[in-house]
């Protein structure tokens, strides 16, 4: 899931705080997915249809965002409504 990519971000160590930053705001929408609300599910849900956020974080965090968006679809509950399908152009929000 680490994003081997030219350019993917610094890895130095000060670098570590605003990587740890974007794992958590990752995690926190995986989170949201699956057990928030229903506005917290339907926000995570846009965000992980391929958002220039969720591919913003992603490079920080330097993981792939199309693995993470694969966790993410693994974790909307069955009895969500489903989306339009996933974006993959990080050039679109």
């Amino acid at each position: 899931m680490i994003a081997m990519e030219a350019g993917a971000g610094p890895l130095d160590a000060g670098f570590t705080p605003y990587r740890h930053l974007a794992i958590r705001v990752l995690a926190r929408a995986l989170l949201d997915v699956s057990t928030g609300s229903a506005s917290d599910r339907e926000g995570a849900r846009l965000f992980f249809a391929g958002s220039r956020m969720l591919f913003h974080w992603c490079r920080v965090a330097a993981v792939d965002p199309r693995m993470v968006a694969e966790c993410a679809a693994g974790l909307v509950p069955h009895d969500a409504p489903r989306g339009r399908g996933r974006r993959t152009d990080p050039d679109r929000s």
